[in-house]
């Protein structure tokens, strides 16, 4: 068992250190076909010529999804925060990932705001280094823990010890917006960004530049269906709704071979395939060892690249000759946010809510020369003022 553990939690965690979300967090009810298999290759659909009516609808996403962010949609109700103060909040998470460490630091902030503390584990070493992390929240009588990353299924047996403790569990980058914890897990809720939103901003991107007539190849992570499956589907839904007549391909790569499976892959889809214009990777993590595949096969002047989660390196390669077409991401430091709303929301006896609304935005070059791709993230999703809205909700006057 300890085995099977430990192989997981590797792949989890290199899909971790691509999307944070993630990105397992990060991160989901499938629409359309509802998923693939290990060894999906699948098209959505052999007509040819582009629809009309589907493109214009993508065309009417990629506008709405890349303008700046000028709103705040409320998770729920708002509550009474009062008795937070003093509580005990742990997080278990991967702290040597960038995107973690601002979600953390968001989640202190709001911490502060309602007079809770914040103890960050760092969880990179894997599944015994969550469930020592556990061990220790259990052992200091915390209030709360945070199981970022990993699926909290990995550690059942030490939350369901804390549960009967009274201490409350909420798991980010795990599930999709929409889902409530089953009967019986010890998961008082969830926290995740929009998959589905992100694989249909993914496909309307390569929809809209292609003016309806993309050839695509999808790559996914069978060892990572949580959250994969919802944004793969969405990715083949909307292609079947936008683009009849794109021909999408789907293929397997597990986040435990992407180190040596990537570059093989994507160089031979390439050169096997002289019609290939798109891939659409699920995480930025995989766009790295994509790229020199696509390079191998001379063929970074007909291949683009749409993906998910905004890294800074990824973003640096649109409009600037490089191969990446358009990336989906989410504010980490807001997510942190999202983390506590949901947190304070069972610390305070109100049930969670099934969906934090967290907003997504596209970038491509029509927005990337816009911000500031080397200093924090949270100016690149707009000026909403959401640390005061969240204090709104928490009952909170400064």
């Amino acid at each position: 068992m300890r085995t099977e553990l430990d192989r997981r939690s590797r792949g989890y965690r290199r899909a971790s250190l691509a999307a944070a979300f993630v990105i397992a967090g990060s991160m989901v009810a499938a629409c359309g076909s509802g998923g693939a298999s290990s060894k999906a290759q699948s098209t959505i659909a052999s007509s040819t010529g582009s629809d009309q009516a589907g493109l214009a609808a993508a065309q009417s996403n990629v506008r709405t999804a890349t303008a700046v962010n000028t709103g705040f949609t409320s998770p729920g109700a708002s509550f009474d925060s009062s008795k937070l103060r003093g509580k005990k909040i742990w997080v278990i998470t991967f702290l040597s990932v960038p995107f973690a460490q601002q979600s953390v630091q968001g989640l202190k902030e709001a911490a502060a705001a309602v007079g809770a503390t914040v103890t960050a584990v760092d969880g990179s070493a894997g599944v015994d280094a969550y469930q020592r992390g556990i061990k220790q929240a259990i052992a200091q009588k915390a209030d709360a823990i945070i199981i970022g990353t990993l699926n909290p299924s990995l550690f059942r047996a030490d939350l369901a010890v804390a549960h009967a403790k009274g201490i409350k569990v909420i798991a980010v980058s795990s599930q999709a917006p929409g889902t409530s914890p089953a009967a019986g897990d010890p998961v008082d809720g969830f926290v995740d960004p929009c998959y589905k939103c992100a694989g249909g901003l993914m496909a309307d991107s390569a929809i809209t530049d292609s003016k309806g007539k993309a050839d695509v190849l999808v790559l996914w992570s069978s060892d990572v269906k949580i959250p994969g499956e919802a944004q793969l589907s969405a990715i083949q839904a909307e292609f079947g709704t936008n683009c009849p007549g794109c021909r999408v391909k789907v293929q397997d790569v597990p986040a435990a071979q992407w180190a040596t499976r990537l570059q093989p892959v994507t160089q031979s889809a390439v050169s096997s395939d002289p019609k290939l214009d798109y891939i659409l990777p699920l995480y930025d993590g995989m766009v790295t060892f994509m790229v020199p595949g696509i390079r191998a096969a001379n063929a970074q002047t007909r291949v683009k690249i749409s993906s998910f989660n905004a890294t800074p390196a990824v973003m640096q390669q649109i409009g600037s000759g490089g191969v990446v077409l358009s990336d989906v991401g989410i504010g980490s430091v807001r997510y942190g946010w999202g983390w506590a709303d949901q947190t304070f929301r069972v610390l305070s006896g109100v049930p969670a809510v099934t969906d934090e609304k967290l907003p997504v935005r596209l970038f491509d070059a029509s927005n990337v020369g816009s911000i500031n791709l080397t200093a924090s993230t949270d100016p690149w999703y707009g000026s909403v003022d959401y640390r005061s809205e969240y204090k709104k909700l928490w009952g909170l006057t400064s």
